[in-house]
């Protein structure tokens, strides 16, 4: 059983696309989907500023009322909000929330967040698998011999 010989183009374009999907999906499937079903379909209330967590991630807890229930999360400040050293806590923020499912929001204007989320996911769908397709190539040789077969 003989398998097929690909060209250098091929092998490259093959692992680039691998490599983008992987890269490109593990950011997507973490926010995306959350802030899309906000941005469409959102309820836009205020919050108000219940923690601080400058060593983590410089998160935001936020509590907010909905459906007749206070509800807590976390966030990133801005996006609709003050930057996170603008804020204290009892602060009134803007929050997000499925009316249908009142515990996912999100801190801010979800149009926003999306917008940040798809430039992080093409970036990093384009840039990882190029640089490693790079360093491997001029790291291993064995790898670079396999490609230019």
């Amino acid at each position: 059983m003989s398998f097929p010989v690909f060209s250098f183009t091929a092998k490259l374009t093959l692992l680039w696309i691998t490599g983008a999907l992987i890269f490109g999906g593990i950011p997507a499937s973490l926010n995306f989907r959350k802030y899309h079903e906000l941005a469409a379909q959102g309820v836009s209330s205020k919050g108000m500023v219940i923690a601080l967590e400058p060593s983590n991630h410089q998160f935001v807890g936020y509590s907010y009322e909905a459906n007749g229930r206070i509800f807590t999360a976390k966030g990133s400040a801005g996006y609709g909000n003050p930057s996170f050293g603008l804020l204290r806590v009892g602060d009134v923020v803007s929050v997000s929330y499925l009316p249908g499912n009142a515990d996912v929001s999100c801190l801010g204007n979800p149009h926003e967040l999306l917008n940040n989320e798809e430039i992080s996911i093409l970036g990093s769908a384009v840039l990882f698998p190029t640089v490693a397709l790079a360093v491997w190539s001029a790291r291993y040789p064995s790898f670079r011999r396999w490609l230019t077969r």
